[in-house]
């Protein structure tokens, strides 16, 4: 049982390797929309051109820490109580009605 699952877990790694090499040799060909006359293009990709501010790494982990503290999930806005007996009745006001998702 140990030996199969040794065996699986090192197919997978070969394969992200393998992938991973892949995904290396495609980033490194030239982008075939480039267009030197758009100054947004570069042999690369695209660039932006309006300043901005440059983030990094640290910025990086600094929001996937925020964004899994509890405190940064609690969001606090009003609810309006719903009336479906009106909502299928009316056939004259604009309604939206937002579902939500979980």
């Amino acid at each position: 049982m140990k030996k199969a699952l040794f065996n699986f877990l090192l197919l997978i790694l070969i394969s992200l390797v393998i992938l991973t090499i892949l995904a290396a040799l495609i980033g490194f060909q030239p982008m075939s929309h480039y267009n030197p006359d758009k100054p947004h293009h570069t042999t690369r990709g695209f660039k932006n051109n309006y300043a901005h501010e440059r983030r990094d790494w640290g910025d990086v982990a600094k929001w996937l820490i925020k964004d899994y503290r509890p405190e940064s999930r609690e969001y606090l806005f009003p609810l309006a109580s719903n009336n479906p007996a009106w909502l299928k009745a009316n056939r004259n006001e604009p309604t939206l009605t937002w579902i939500g998702h979980a």
